[in-house]
């Protein structure tokens, strides 16, 4: 079934996962090299540039005041109330939602020694002016997120602003891992460029409606190279190649689709 109105506030208190690629066993391309390593990049110098740079996904980092959207679909997916208490009905594919991400800073910090930046993305849901999207408000329990990550795709905390936490609660996150989602809404699935190597793929074959918002926000998508990471979870990434696109064009994991629609 759709997501209605009536189903919102519950998934909005569950605030359903929508993560993640773990670095830990991670395996990738035709012939996966178990807990990859440096082996699936074997020029990447963890001192020396971005990971964007270093793997030729992009020409820079983020910068102060950039702005991006991603359209997400959740998969299907059993609904539970806060006490573990299951309601014996699946949620199947949602609608397909927007979010906006901006970059509220980038300042700098040491890692290991080195000097690198560290940028801050906060995530919205968005309000749509296209029918592609849902209208639905799904943000009335989890308002919003912010995370940092140095340029390395390092995660190093996330706030998340909700009923509970109006003012904001913060966590620290392991900079060894994967920026992964955890217990939220608000997508933010990023690969450790530098530590599970990608292997060159045409386009991904994008469900029916995520294939028409694309086909609409993003025009010859179908012929633009990818680099796609795949994980022993089922979980799949790809990077438009040759585009400077420093976010996943698309992602795939059990909880949820996403799709990034618009770059700036």
């Amino acid at each position: 079934m759709r997501l209605t109105q009536g189903l919102l506030p519950i998934i909005a208190a569950l605030a359903l996962g929508v993560s993640a690629c773990g670095d830990s066993g991670a395996k990738t391309g035709d012939e996966p090299t178990p807990n990859a390593g440096k082996s699936d990049c074997p020029d990447c110098d963890p001192a020396g540039p971005n990971a964007f740079v270093q793997t030729g996904v992009g020409q820079g980092f983020y910068t102060a005041g950039q702005r991006w959207q991603v359209a997400v679909r959740y998969n299907h997916t059993p609904l539970a109330e806060k006490g573990e208490v299951f309601l014996g009905e699946d949620l199947a594919a949602s609608d397909v939602f927007l979010f906006e991400y901006s970059v509220k800073g980038v300042q700098k910090a040491v890692f290991a020694n080195v000097l690198r930046d560290v940028v801050e993305v906060e995530i919205r849901q968005a309000t749509p002016t296209s029918d592609l999207y849902s209208a639905e408000r799904i943000d009335q329990f989890e308002h919003r997120v912010a995370f940092e990550m140095n340029d390395l795709l390092e995660p190093i905390r996330e706030t998340v602003w909700s009923n509970d936490y109006p003012h904001g609660k913060t966590i620290e996150l392991d900079s060894t891992a994967s920026l992964k989602t955890g217990a939220s809404l608000y997508p933010r699935t990023i690969p450790r460029l530098l530590v599970n190597g990608g292997v060159a793929s045409p386009a991904p074959e994008l469900p029916g409606d995520l294939a028409d918002v694309a086909d609409a926000a993003v025009p010859g998508w179908r012929s633009k190279a990818y680099l796609k990471y795949s994980f022993d979870n089922g979980d799949v990434v790809y990077w438009a190649k040759d585009e400077n696109w420093l976010w996943p064009f698309y992602t795939s994991n059990a909880a949820a689709v996403t799709l990034l629609v618009k770059w700036n």
